[in-house]
């Protein structure tokens, strides 16, 4: 049975250009995270691209805009990070889904009396689980805590 993963670390103002960089792929090597295949980094993509600058300015301005009645302190908590994934296991039966898809979607072609060609094989994006997974995590994430207080939400395919 698979299970499902959320984790949430603090972070103060010092670590959020960390976060940027490696949520967007600044730098083309990581030194702490070996899984990364920078190959696959094209397949990252974010879910909120509308919000994405640079993560301090954005956390600054966040903060700004809730007019707190004392200054911030230099070692306050600003900014939460959620990871949220699954095992290998949980994607990997996703995937399968997805193949079951384009292959009813090739048999209703093929059983409407239309002759057999690859072009009415859907692309692997017509229906992606995978994707409307995280997708479903973020709308939960951002109704429960406000689509505002969001920085970002990268889904990184090359790990």
């Amino acid at each position: 049975m698979s299970y499902a993963v959320v984790r949430v670390q603090k972070m103060t103002s010092g670590g959020v250009k960390g976060i940027e960089i490696h949520d967007l792929r600044e730098k083309d090597h990581s030194n702490t995270n070996p899984d990364i295949d920078y190959e696959r980094t094209p397949l990252n993509y974010d879910l909120c691209p509308e919000q994405n600058q640079n993560f301090y300015q954005a956390v600054k301005e966040r903060i700004e805009e809730l007019n707190l009645p004392k200054a911030v302190r230099k070692d306050a908590i600003v900014l939460g990070q959620v990871l949220v994934t699954s095992d290998s296991a949980f994607f990997a039966d996703l995937r399968m889904r997805d193949m079951e898809s384009r292959a009813e979607a090739t048999h209703s072609a093929y059983a409407s009396g239309m002759p057999f060609s690859p072009s009415y094989i859907p692309p692997a994006t017509d229906h992606d689980h995978t994707r409307e997974f995280f997708e479903k995590a973020y709308e939960y994430l951002a109704d429960r805590y406000g689509r505002e207080n969001i920085v970002s939400a990268v889904v990184h395919m090359d790990e």
